[in-house]
């Protein structure tokens, strides 16, 4: 939550600075005067700052490098091309005003927006791959996890791929990266500690036996992004409340909620919806607000009988995904037989 905050604190203030570069540029003057030239590409530079100082991955940065390299030539092609039209058309009225405005659109572009891409590509991708190196052991995302038998994973993966077909693919499960699981815990922890957190999740499994357990119906939300999220209400029974309990408080040294998006397992853009859900988690979904789940994905979906009875047999470690999903096992355990 505090990063989510910060960030967007940042965002203003470089787009304040963008916006004083701009007017401090106009009022010194930009033709033939090197301080105002400099106000310019400090605007422009601040402006592209704005929108990608919360990026935390090297490749994002060498796009905005190549993008901005290509721009640049193109961008000298496109205003020459213009420049041409608006004197052919000189007198045509409103085609003649039309390419003179493009020809100087495309000229700002290539003079004052690419340079300053290039800059900002070529320095944020090697400050991002410095951070990246030395942050060798780092905190991640988790998520402490049970997960249910074959035939219950096949079901939400079923009902996963009806939603997928209407709504789109942000959460498309499978048995591989994207694991069908109810979450007993979730946060940040320290890589170096994972074995500790292993060893702890161990001695749980071997306590506890969730016992037989029971999907009730389909419950559909509303995330922050004001998306309708649909997952599989699961019995709270006694023993799971215990397990989820358990787990929480054993962890509670491990486990932080100061979390980022370079802490989130992949490469794609992490949404601030699962941001906030982490963040949020210890505060607004464990204990006594604990709500026992499958999630099935983005939009609705109601062709399905109830009660569905499974078991599970694994207490899981993995790494969270973007839309907190489960990407990939560390560590997993069998549960105590029943």
């Amino acid at each position: 939550m505090k990063d989510v905050k910060k960030s967007r604190k940042v965002t203003f203030v470089f787009l304040a600075i963008s916006c004083l570069s701009l007017i401090a540029a106009i009022i010194v003057g930009i033709s033939d005067n090197w301080p105002g030239l400099l106000l310019c590409y400090a605007a422009s530079g601040a402006l592209i700052l704005a929108i990608v100082h919360s990026w935390r991955k090297v490749w994002k940065y060498l796009v905005l490098l190549g993008g901005s390299v290509v721009g640049f030539g193109l961008g000298v092609l496109l205003h020459n091309f213009c420049y041409g039209l608006s004197k052919l058309t000189a007198d045509i009225f409103v085609l003649h005003y039309l390419f003179e405005v493009l020809h100087v659109a495309f000229f700002l572009i290539t003079v004052l927006v690419c340079p300053a891409g290039v800059l900002v590509g070529a320095a944020g991708s090697i400050i991002m791959a410095i951070m990246n190196f030395k942050r060798n052991i780092g905190k991640k995302a988790v998520d402490v996890v049970l997960l249910p038998n074959e035939a219950m994973t096949d079901k939400a993966i079923e009902a996963n791929a009806e939603l997928v077909a209407k709504f789109g693919s942000e959460i498309a499960l499978n048995k591989e990266n994207c694991l069908p699981h109810i979450s007993l815990a979730m946060g940040c922890v320290d890589e170096k500690d994972i074995d500790s957190v292993g060893e702890i999740l161990r001695m749980i499994a071997e306590k506890h036996s969730p016992g037989e357990l029971t999907v009730r119906g389909i419950r559909t939300t509303v995330n922050s992004r004001g998306e309708a999220v649909s997952v599989f209400e699961v019995d709270k029974t006694e023993e799971l409340q215990q397990l989820h309990q358990e787990v929480m408080e054993e962890l509670g040294a491990y486990l932080n909620y100061d979390v980022r998006s370079d802490m989130i397992y992949g490469d794609e853009e992490v949404s601030e919806s699962a941001l906030l859900w982490i963040a949020s988690y210890r505060e607004k979904a464990s204990f006594d607000k604990f709500f026992p789940h499958i999630t099935i994905g983005y939009g609705e979906v109601d062709n399905f009988s109830f009660p569905i009875k499974f078991t599970t047999k694994k207490l899981a470690l993995c790494y969270l995904g973007n839309h907190c999903t489960c990407r990939k096992i560390l560590l997993s355990f069998e549960v105590k037989k029943g």
